[in-house]
């Protein structure tokens, strides 16, 4: 059960990730970067983590964690890329 809440806690960042991303213009390549390179994202996810304290100035310490839990985790990983293409469509 909490691993539920905290699966929850995490998604509610997705929505204004993905509007972000969209803004940019990145978020089909950042999809498709999710799918395809997931070695890395595990490493960009542990890179994360260890720069929680150079990076809380700016961000806070709840989006970095779940940032590197997205990184980190292939079912996330695959649902974010999912859902940036669903969010590019509506």
């Amino acid at each position: 059960m909490c691993y539920t809440l905290t699966m929850q806690a995490y998604r509610a960042y997705w929505h204004a990730w993905a509007q972000t991303l969209q803004r940019w213009g990145l978020n089909e390549f950042v999809a498709a970067l999710l799918e395809s390179a997931a070695p890395l994202s595990i490493l960009a996810g542990q890179i994360i983590t260890m720069s929680q304290p150079l990076l809380g100035g700016w961000v806070s310490a709840e989006k970095l964690a779940a940032l590197a839990h997205l990184c980190e985790d292939d079912e996330e990983r695959s649902a974010f890329a999912s859902f940036l293409r669903e969010e590019n469509t509506a």
